[in-house]
């Protein structure tokens, strides 16, 4: 049966922090990220992660920006308000969550940051600077607010065409630095267009790790979750695929 535990974190007590551990221990980790002035009931409600993750077995972390009052991420200065701001420093936070995450039964052999627009940001922030404890990112309607190199961290990157916030050139750009930059991909990419989704994969990269592109045409600043794309089920498979 699918349960959630409310984590106590030492110092970030105004921060709910959620684990949903799948029934192996050792599946993946998915820590999530929400968009500025977002929480966690509104992205479960957005993607349906809690359902999907527990079909798939994948665990997840749910994490949550300071409140002041409202809640946002401050990714190395450049965004979001109110977090920016007030100068917060989220990285301690992060790295107590997954500490009270282990100490409640995750073992996970993969971890993935992985978030929406302002959360997007802030995943690959976490997965950049703290590459010892991830594997993977996952920015959806996001985009890369440090210059990720080496750490060997995996990328899916999803942008609509119709985003004028952060869209799909936005990830267009962020996709090809990483194949250059970060995990020294080689060879073609495979395409496929399907729908309304473009996936551009590469995956002859450094220790065997891989970056996915979606480019949705006619889709907005929003978490994609359509008949032909889904956002929520891509990243599961994206997290499966590292462990």
């Amino acid at each position: 049966m699918r349960t959630e535990t409310t984590l106590q974190v030492p110092v970030h007590g105004e921060r709910p922090t959620i684990l949903q551990l799948a029934t192996n221990p050792a599946a993946p980790l998915l820590v999530v990220f929400h968009g500025q002035n977002g929480s966690i009931e509104n992205i479960k409600e957005r993607s349906d992660l809690p359902a999907a993750a527990w079909r798939d077995g994948v665990s997840l972390l749910w994490l949550s920006g300071k409140p002041l009052p409202k809640r946002s991420w401050n990714t190395r200065g450049s965004c979001c308000e109110p977090a920016q701001s007030a100068g917060v420093d989220d990285m301690p936070y992060v790295r107590a969550a997954l500490a009270a995450a282990r100490a409640a039964g995750a073992r996970p052999g993969t971890v993935v940051a992985a978030g929406v627009s302002n959360g997007g940001g802030m995943a690959v922030e976490v997965a950049c600077s703290m590459n010892e404890e991830f594997d993977g990112a996952v920015s959806v309607a996001g985009w890369n607010p440090v210059g990720c190199t080496g750490g060997d961290i995996a990328l899916l990157v999803i942008g609509g065409t119709e985003d004028a916030k952060l869209g799909a050139a936005r990830a267009r750009s962020m996709a090809s630095s990483w194949v250059r930059n970060v995990v020294s991909c080689t060879g073609t990419p495979e395409r496929i267009v399907e729908g309304i989704a473009t996936v551009t994969s590469w995956t002859t990269c450094a220790r065997g790790r891989l970056v996915r592109l979606v480019e949705l045409a006619g889709v907005g600043h929003v978490w994609p979750r359509f008949d032909d794309y889904d956002a929520t089920d891509d990243m599961l498979a994206f997290a499966r695929a590292l462990d």
